[in-house]
This record gives structure tokens, sequence and C-alpha cells, in this order.
């Protein structure tokens, strides 16, 4: 499977930056359209959260990394995917970097 991995560093403390992220990917119907079937769990405590569905799967993490902290987002694609790769990437740094404001 094609990975794309993204990294976003923020100004913002981990705890705003996890919760941030977590608002963007349970509440994005963009994501819901692509794979309606995506169930995204979430450890709290470790600021980091798992993502599956029939379509894709990713694993997100936020970190502290001073001054703020950092998003570090890995998806696993289907192999009918892997031409969109670059346009996927684009697409989610760019909404990624929305959310995160």
């Amino acid at each position: 499977m094609p990975k794309i991995n993204i990294k976003s560093t923020t100004a913002t403390s981990a705890n705003e930056t996890f919760i941030k992220v977590k608002n963007f990917l349970t509440m994005s119907d963009d994501l819901k359209k692509i794979d309606p079937n995506l169930q995204i769990n979430f450890n709290e405590s470790q600021k980091t959260g798992i993502a599956k569905g029939h379509v894709f799967s990713a694993i997100i993490a936020v970190t502290e990394n001073s001054p703020g902290s950092e998003v570090s987002l890995t998806l696993d694609l289907p192999m009918k995917f892997a031409l969109m790769k670059g346009l996927i990437k684009n697409t989610l740094e760019k909404k990624l970097s929305q959310a995160l404001g």
C-alpha cells in the first residue's frame, strides 16, 4: 500500500493541537464521503489516534515541539489511489493547516 506522511508544526500546545486535530478528523464531511465506514479511535493521554476504514487507514500523533507542537499523520492508501498520492497529500496538508489555524 502506498503511504503518505504528513508533518505539520504549530505554535499551540500539544493539548490544544490534539483537540483541533481530533475535531478536524471527526467532523470532516469530506472524510465521511470518502469512507463512510471510517472509525477513529483516539488515545487522549498519548495524543494519538488510529483510523481504519474500507478505503484507507491512518495513524495520527501529536507531540510537544518547543515552542508548540507537531502533528504527524501517516496514511495507508490502496493501490488504486497510488497515482493520486500527490494530490491527496496536498489536499490533506491544506485542510490540516486550515484546521490548525
